[in-house]
């Protein structure tokens, strides 16, 4: 079952002196798996403590640089050292296109096992008797995924860089943990809908309405003060949680 999740980065945009943009890592007793892969994602996986042959999956929920500048580093790390275990990636349709491209023109292999999974295609995915993961499309600029991992005990759902939608809300329904990005304080509503992004605000309104047990705010804009989201409570328990690693 799932026990930990972590987030390595959760700056929007742009990273910051002291933290990257944005991956998370969420693990079981065997296995981890990384949710999107912001820049040093290989770095701070290490940095953590992380085993790399114990990375099994890595979920990709759009191709903005700030969620993705760090996979190919981490690919090509992985080949260097000459790390076999096997990997999947699931994400966005043109995830394959965008990483082989890079490989070509970095003129390197994937000497592992890679498999790709277009979530347009397979947007209910079963690991294997214990783990599921159901993809919804979110509303952004670019096409984004929003995922709600289960395994039959716990739900977590992580949703970022999108406005609040339909998809949101069957996403975060009755869910243990939600992870909601946050770009904007509350009182910039209208200018996050321009933006396609979600306020702190709305992100707790969202938890509140579904029924989340716990709500993790993510995704924080450079220029928005620390003081705006460091002491937010949901429930009683703190909704900023930096680069800590949580139970589940």
């Amino acid at each position: 079952m799932f026990k930990t999740f972590q987030l390595m980065g959760y700056m929007g945009g742009v990273p910051t002196r002291a933290v990257n943009t944005t991956s998370a890592v969420l693990s079981t007793e065997t296995f981890h798996i990384m949710i999107d892969a912001g820049e040093n994602s290989y770095r701070n996986f290490l940095k953590h403590n992380y085993k790399l042959s114990r990375l099994k999956y890595i979920f990709i929920t759009h191709l903005h640089p700030d969620h993705i500048g760090g996979l190919i580093p981490l690919l090509f790390y992985k080949r260097v050292i000459r790390n076999n275990t096997p990997l999947v990636l699931v994400g966005p349709p043109n995830l394959e296109e965008y990483v082989r491209m890079n490989i070509k023109y970095s003129d390197f292999t994937l000497d592992f096992e890679t498999k790709f999974i277009d979530v347009t295609k397979c947007p209910e995915i079963i690991f294997n008797d214990n783990y599921s993961v159901c993809s919804r499309l979110m509303e952004h600029k670019l096409d984004c995924w929003g995922y709600r991992f289960d395994d039959h005990k716990k739900l977590l759902t992580f949703i970022t860089d999108a406005r609040i939608s339909d998809n949101s809300y069957k996403l975060s329904d009755n869910v243990d943990v939600l992870i909601h990005e946050a770009t904007f304080p509350g009182g910039m509503e209208d200018f996050a809908y321009k933006k396609y992004h979600t306020t702190i605000s709305q992100a707790i309104n969202l938890a509140d309405s579904a029924r989340a047990e716990r709500l993790i705010l993510t995704h924080f804009s450079q220029r928005m003060e620390k003081s705006k989201y460091v002491d937010i409570l949901y429930n009683r328990m703190p909704c900023y949680i930096s680069n800590n690693i949580s139970e589940l």
